[in-house]
């Protein structure tokens, strides 16, 4: 019998606890003194212990801006009853002082001092419940969990009273406490309830239901429960949503990251120039600048840039040369760790519950095995044990969701500042950090250190737990423990090796990702011109070729992920193996009891969960340092240096430029050298020059965007800037213009008229509000133009910066915008304008002219200053008028002679010097009508290819959205999804998969059963029968060790094959599953790409693919160990205890709604996550493309805004599915921990039937099965969610196709086309089913060698035709003969191959100019270098240190765009077919480059038969015959001299509205 315990002395009058009175007597009765004291100070003690905290936590809540809401219902009732309860307690401390102390001396007593601390502690609620109220504080943990441990506790003191009939001795005591009993259960009532929340939502959704919750809604996530409601009756859809947690938002949580991030790099920077500083030999001057102050040292200006001047030149650090920057994860840790503390501090108290449970089970098998013991025992047990895994459930829900909530607001950190730092970057971060790459950087990075902190906790919990399971261990047997143990010592460092070695390849597989995803990204980008050049198969083999050292990268990776799987499997059961064999031969009797064998395989289990989670989460975390590193890497790039320009106020000039120098990077040459320019208000400046002159690169260096070696820039005001490729934002045309500003409707009319945008918006049945596809791909290049020249001038700024706005447009519509926007009368008067041009029509307006050649400045002044001299401008203006000395214009008499008196008096100049020659050339120029005013639409523009959106757009007339909303499937995912995965893995591997789980499973249960007939074992628990040092026990255990390790063995074997097998067959689904996605994706027509975002793709080429490469393997992996564990336990409590059979049928209905509940909401929020995660990517690749733009019109902050609520949006969508993961978790886990109460109780009240071992076996199998429902609902709806990664890629198989590449059947003759005859036979088109025709039998024919201009208005068909032509859209009648041949016989690449188009806009991809000249690599060097000196772009490449190795950059970033256009000549000459069709493709060049262009073509296609879609008449007037084309049929086919003679013809109205006539 156990003594008393615990004396008090005076303060008590009985023990503090009496084992005998409350263990072993008929009821549970606990002392006076334990009454007195324990039950009245752990609640109070909870509330005292926490006051400073809570207190703080109160004092730092934000006070309501508004004024004081008036007292609630809520609050009221809480104070009366606190009230109440504080005058009851008074009186009852009265009471016991008037009753029980006789003498002052005797107060000092627990009888006294506990109604004293209660009603002390009673009024700091009062006090707390007052200041929540003032704060608005919703609800409080605080004191619910004040109020329910007063009410349990004075729960047993309530319930002692009854037993021992207190309400007969003292009547007036017991009435007074049952009051007061009374009152607490009412005040927990009450802190159930919530008081109203102030309104946090910032837009139309409803706030965050979370922050409406009371704490124990919080606790069981009860607040989620109309969300699932919902989404189980109806799908749910975005508008279901409700708005984002504050705490969540981007606006919360970046900022706060943001100054971390940029203090550390900035003493980083700091750090590493004080390094290099301290290196470098020699005096380090200071940088000038126009706004350096006295302040502004050198170190101040190493820091910016991270820049070394010294006497030989410029040096800049590269990313590579430099350290990787301070550490991403430690910034992290530092914005959050207040939050990450909080997230973890409660698993402490979750994993020493969790220590409780075998414990439990061991008292549970004395109990069973002592027929002593008292009924009621079993049952507090049972209850015990239910309220341990119970409140378990509770905090390690919590600590999931706290860690999965704070991984979102990293996850918004890391993505915002990625969006951030993409606008800022320098030209060499550009150069090195790709769309493609940054794009991995904000999906599958982030979310890698996202989805680690959910299971930070691991990495020291697990420790926790592996130190406590050996502790306990150790208690109950001894040394034997560490022979265990031992194997675990060395198996640490096996699988740290292990895990450092899967590191590597996790580095390198990212590696290849980047390079996967930067060639996609390029070859969406530039589809059209590789379907138009038949490139697809090249493409597709780059892809596959980076594709296959991914995989084999990933293959490598599943085969060490196995021998891992094998050491986490293998551990546990090693470590039993070891510690049994040690028990029965160390220990005296040489018996394994069931109390000791399953106590000790439920610590093992406990074991096993670490030991098994540790590696995983080690993994995890070695992915999530590596992705830190590379987001940290990135954001430790350079940016540009915004103090090369400075703006200062009040200066003289607008822009003053002196003695400056520029480069692009570190890694290029100088592009600029000693640039001085100076322009004043109210002027027009042109800049003029050859191709690659540096005129574009000028305008970059008074934006801002190259890197000043020397010299000071100062702009005064605010700039609007128009680029030389028009960025177009995937908007309405109305949002492209406004740009982000308030509408001015007289300003934005004004704007339309002056950019002649009115026909066109008058065309479409929504006007402005039509949606512009991405790139503007359903805008032709003058139309993307004049919208970018819209947005400058709505914006009002007062420095305008034009790179050639004009080149896209027609002549008649540039004059027209020069008059009325650009020149001296237009809306720009008063403003400076800097006009990059080609067009000399337009230099004689200006104020200045600076010639631009290699480099530098080679000439400037005014029009006429710059004609009087032999220079580089006069030689500019020769090329124009000799170009336009064809014969195009022999019929303007008055023109003619005019040019012949300007090149009169060029050779007078020639000849004489310099003199004063004034020549008035704008008479020659302007021979055309009068430009009508912006409110009339006679002119007419001449687009150029127009693509399928397009016409598409113009077609579908109450549509003004182009981009077709992401379908997302509702309902179940279709079983044909996961058949269709399973063909990929193969139908017998599937089997053999699952087969080899079952037998892993079947011996793991054989193992168990074997030993609890083990421990069961009659003889070896006799020991009359078999002594200790018997031979028979010995002999009895050595066969039990012996079969109990066969079944490990056949474990090992199993999990081994399983293992290996699973992992390199689900690689190749996934191989088979990227290859068919990206063959249909490439087999794709034209029209796909028009209507799909970029982002859209992109996503399922990077996040899907990476589900399946990575995500569905191991959820597939854990599902299977889940599902075959749950029922593996099912089958050993209904073979221990087969009563529990009768309550399995109940349970699992619970357990199937529950689970359909869920999965319905749950797979629905994974898609539109999926749909809202697309977004985000396609925002940022498209602003990523117009950053220069974006800069310019200083509209960074309304796009990092636009880019955040993306985010959010996003955001709100994984906190609902994660915050319903935990919905789940803890109803199953309650419905586990159900059966855990069953299967203890059942066996309690069997007691008399069942073995010690039998009662250890069914307990230890229901304890397991808590956690395995858990996981196995929420794996299966992991499954399903991830899944829908494949429903997505195989929604990307079955899109429509273009005819086959390939026809066997038809192929044409080897030397097709050879004469280059095109007939055309009632051709008729449309883009799609119920469309109307665009063209409409059209019939004509080309003859060998003909020179063919194709015109007509908008719509009129030309671009209808160019498709057809390369079947990018097939005819519905009617087709196209090319020397007698049917194209539409033969197979797309045999077509497309043999027919040559020089495209208006030159996509120039990522790697070098010989890759980009000759992908397929056909050509021999010398073909190279030909086609170069024909492109005339030998020379430049001569001059490249890398020559045809020489990068061209992303886009061909690292060219000019009329090197870009002379490139793609150059690829045209390299294939020479006998069909050339030219898009006016001289735009983006120079008159005089033009002129060689030109003459190149006439050269070296004399032969050919050339077809122009003609841009500008001009360029077509000389060729032999004119298809004149309206409304999609043929109006007019004949020489452009017979058109001209009749007046009423639509050519001849075309070219009288082009001033020709």
């Amino acid at each position: 019998m156990s003594q008393p315990s615990g004396q008090f002395g005076t303060f008590c009058d009985t023990p503090l606890w009496d084992l005998d009175l409350t263990w072993h007597g008929s009821w549970p009765q606990f002392t006076e003194c334990f009454q007195s004291t324990i039950l009245v100070w752990v609640p109070c003690g909870w509330l005292w212990v926490s006051a400073p905290f809570y207190t703080w936590y109160l004092a730092h809540l934000p006070r309501p801006t508004h004024r004081r809401r008036p007292c609630s219902w809520l609050l009221t009732l809480k104070l009366i009853c606190l009230s109440l309860t504080i005058v009851l307690s008074s009186v009852s401390c009265f009471n016991v002082i008037s009753n029980k102390v006789p003498d002052i001396d005797d107060m000092v007593t627990a009888e006294v001092f506990a109604p004293l601390l209660l009603t002390v502690t009673l009024c700091l609620a009062t006090a707390f419940t007052v200041a929540e109220r003032r704060k608005r504080l919703v609800t409080s943990g605080v004191q619910f969990v004040f109020w329910l441990l007063l009410s349990v506790c004075s729960l047993i003191v309530l319930y002692t009273d009854i037993q021992l009939k207190v309400y007969d001795s003292d009547v007036f005591s017991f009435s007074i406490f049952s009051i007061q009993y009374s009152l607490y259960l009412v005040e927990l009532l009450l802190h159930c309830f919530p008081e109203k929340p102030m309104e946090t939502s910032t837009t139309d959704k409803q706030q965050s239901p979370e922050i409406a919750a009371s704490f124990p809604s919080r606790l069981t996530f009860w607040w989620l429960n109309p969300i699932m409601s919902q989404g189980y009756r109806e799908p749910l859809t975005e508008e279901d949503m409700p708005d984002l947690h504050p705490r969540d938002k981007c606006q919360t949580v970046v900022p706060k990251f943001m100054y971390y991030w940029m203090k550390a790099l900035a003493f980083w920077k700091t750090r590493q120039t004080l390094v290099h500083t301290v290196s470098f030999a020699g005096p380090v001057p200071v940088v000038s600048s126009v706004n350096t102050s006295p302040a502004d040292n050198e170190q101040a200006s190493l820091l910016r840039n991270g820049i070394i001047h010294n006497g030989n030149g410029y040096e800049k650090r590269t990313a590579k040369e430099t350290a990787s920057g301070p550490s991403l994860s430690w910034i992290l840790f530092q914005t959050f760790w207040r939050e990450f503390l909080l997230s973890q501090i409660w698993k402490v108290f979750s994993d020493i519950l969790a220590m409780c449970s075998p414990l439990i089970l061991g008292e549970l098998v004395d109990y069973v095995m002592d027929p002593d013991s008292e009924n009621w025992n079993g049952y507090v047990l049972a209850v015990g044990l239910f309220i341990s895994t119970i409140l378990q459930s509770l905090l390690y829900h919590q600590v999931f969701h706290l860690s999965t909530t704070l991984g979102l607001r990293l996850r918004a950190s890391i993505i915002s500042a990625v969006f951030r730092k993409s606008l800022t970057m320098d030209n060499l971060a550009r150069k090195e950090s790709t769309v493609g790459e940054v794009v991995n950087l904000m999906s599958v990075d982030a979310e890698r250190i996202e989805s680690c902190i959910s299971y930070m906790w691991a990495v020291w919990s697990s420790p926790l737990q592996i130190i406590l399971s050996l502790y306990l261990l150790y208690q109950y047997i001894g040394v034997s423990m560490f022979a265990g143990a031992a194997f675990l010592v060395l198996l640490i460092p096996t699988n740290g090796y292990i895990t450092a070695k899967l590191g590597n390849y996790q580095t390198k597989l990212m590696e290849h990702k980047d390079d996967r995803m930067k060639v996609m990204n390029e070859v969406l980008s530039g589809i059209k011109i590789i379907k138009l050049f038949a490139w697809e198969k090249s493409f597709e083999t780059r892809i596959l070729d980076i594709r296959e050292k991914e995989l084999q990268t990933l293959r490598i990776s599943a085969i060490i992920n196995s021998v891992l799987t094998f050491s986490w499997t293998a551990a546990p059961f090693v470590v039993s193996l070891l510690t049994f064999l040690c028990y029965v031969f160390i220990a005296d009797n040489h018996y394994l009891d069931p109390k000791t064998a399953f106590v000790a395989i439920s610590l093992f289990d406990i074991l096993r969960y670490a030991i098994n989670f540790a590696p995983m989460i080690v993994t995890d975390l070695l992915k999530a340092f590596i992705s830190a590193r590379r987001i940290g890497r990135f954001l430790c790039h350079d940016d540009l240096d915004k103090y090369s320009v400075s703006h200062v106020a009040g200066t003289e000039n607008i822009i003053d430029i002196r003695n400056a120098s520029f480069r692009w990077s570190s890694e290029t040459s100088q592009t600029l050298t000693n640039i001085n320019m100076v322009i004043g208000e109210d002027s027009l400046v042109a800049v003029v020059g050859a191709v690659g002159s540096g005129k574009s690169s000028l305008i970059s260096a008074i934006l801002g965007d190259m890197e000043k070696l020397s010299g000071t820039v100062n702009v005064r005001g605010s700039i609007a800037y128009v680029p030389q490729q028009a960025w177009i934002q995937n908007n309405s045309v109305r949002n492209n213009i406004l740009f982000g500003k308030l509408m001015d409707k007289e300003l934005y009319n004004r704007c339309i008229d002056a950019c002649a945008l009115r026909p066109d918006l008058d065309m479409l049945s929504a006007g402005d509000r039509t949606e512009i596809g991405e790139r503007g791909i359903n805008l032709s290049g003058g139309q993307k133009q004049r919208v970018s020249l819209a947005r400058a001038l709505y914006a009002q700024a007062d420095v305008y910066l034009l790179d050639d706005p004009l080149s896209a447009v027609d002549s008649h519509v540039g004059q027209h915008i020069f008059d009325y926007v650009i020149g001296h009368s237009g809306m720009l008067e008063g403003k400076v304008r800097v006009l990059v041009t080609h067009g000399i029509q337009y230099l004689a307006h200006t104020d200045q002219i600076v010639v631009m050649t290699e480099g530098r400045i080679s000439e400037s002044g005014h029009y006429d200053e710059l004609l009087s001299h032999n220079g580089v401008f006069a030689r500019l203006i020769r090329a124009f008028l000799f170009e336009g000395d064809d014969g195009e214009d022999t019929d303007n008499e008055e023109l003619q002679e005019l040019k012949q008196e300007v090149l009169r008096r060029l050779s007078e100049t020639e000849e004489e010097g310099d003199g004063d020659l004034q020549i008035v050339l704008p008479s020659v120029h302007r021979q055309v009508p009068n430009i009508c005013s912006p409110h009339t639409h006679d002119y007419v523009e001449i687009p150029k290819v127009e693509t399928v959106g397009k016409m598409m757009l113009r077609q579908v007339s109450q549509q003004s959205a182009l981009i077709e909303e992401e379908i997302v499937e509702l309902g179940n995912v279709k079983f044909s999804i996961y058949r269709q995965y399973m063909q990929a893995v193969g139908y017998f591997y599937v089997f053999l998969i699952f087969f080899l789980y079952a037998l892993y499973t079947a011996a793991n249960m054989g193992a168990l059963i074997f030993l609890s007939a083990w421990t069961d074992d009659p003889d070896l628990g006799n020991f009359t029968k078999w002594p200790s040092n018997s031979s028979s026990r010995r002999n009895t255990n050595d066969y039990y060790v012996g079969m109990y390790g066969f079944f490990g063995l056949l474990q090992t074997i199993f999990i081994i094959g399983f293992s290996l097998l699973e992992s390199l067959r689900t690689i190749h689904a996934s191989r088979l599953l990227h290859g068919l996605m990206l063959s249909r994706v490439l087999h794709a027509p034209m029209s796909f790409f028009d209507t799909t975002p970029v982002g859209r793709i992109i996503n399922r080429f990077s996040k899907d693919i990476d589900d399946v490469d990575n995500e569905i393997p191991m959820t597939f992996l854990m599902w299977l160990d889940c599902m075959f564990a749950v029922a593996s336990t099912i089958i050993i409590i209904s073979y221990s205890t087969p009563l529990f059979l009768a309550f399995l049928l109940p349970v699992a209905g619970v357990y199937y709604f529950i689970q359909k509940y869920y999965i319905a909401t749950s797979r629905q929020l994974k898609r539109l996550g999926s749909k809202t995660r697309s977004p985000i990517f396609s925002h940022f690749s498209e602003t990523l493309a117009g950053a220069s733009v974006v800069r310019a019109f200083n509209a960074e902050n309304w796009f990092v805004a636009e880019s955040d609520a993306k985010v959010d949006t996003n955001q709100i969508f994984m906190f609902i599915n994660y915050s319903a993961n935990r919905w789940l978790g803890f109803r199953l886990e309650s419905v586990g921990n159900m059966i855990i109460l069953l299967a203890a109780t059942i066996a309690v009240a069997m007691r008399d039937s069942i073995s010690g071992g039998i009662m250890g076996l069914s307990v230890t199998f229901a304890l397991q099965i808590t956690e395995n429902l858990n996981w196995l609902v929420m794996l299966t709806s992991d499954m399903e969610t991830q899944i829908v990664s494949v429903e997505r890629i195989m929604e990307y198989t079955t899109i429509d196709m273009e005819a086959s590449w390939e026809n066997t059947l038809y192929q044409s003759p080897i030397d097709w086309p050879s004469q280059g005859h095109v007939q055309v036979e009632a051709l008729s088109l449309r883009y799609r089913d119920g469309l109307d025709l665009v063209l409409k039998a059209v019939s004509f024919e080309v003859q060998p060698g003909e020179k063919v201009g194709i015109v007509g208005r908008t719509g009129a068909g030309k671009s209808s035709l160019t498709l057809a032509l390369f079947r990018l859209v097939e005819p519905v009648g009617g087709r196209i003969l090319i020397d007698n041949i049917d194209i539409s016989m033969l197979g797309l690449h045999d077509l497309r191959s043999k027919v040559t188009i020089l495209p208006q806009d030159p996509i120039i991809f990522a790697g070098t100019l010989k890759e980009n000249l000759d992908p397929f690599g056909e050509h021999t060097e010398d073909a190279l270098w030909r086609a170069l000196e024909h492109a005339h772009l030998r020379k430049f490449v001569e001059g490249l240190s890398d020559r045809l190795d020489h990068e061209c950059g992303e886009g061909g970033e690292n060219l000019s765009v009329g090197q870009r256009q002379l490139l793609c000549l150059g690829r045209a000459l390299l294939r020479k077919t006998q069909i050339l069709i030219l898009d006016e493709a001289t735009a983006a060049v120079d008159m005089e480059t033009d002129e060689l262009i030109q003459e190149t073509i006439r050269q070296e296609f004399k032969n050919c038969t050339i077809l122009t879609i003609a841009h500008r008449l001009n360029t077509v007037m000389d060729y032999n015959r004119i298809l004149v084309l309206e409304k999609g049929e043929v109006r007019e086919f004949d020489s452009p001299q017979t058109l001209l003679k009749k007046p009423n013809g639509v050519f001849y109205g075309l070219a009288k509205a082009a001033g020709l006539v």
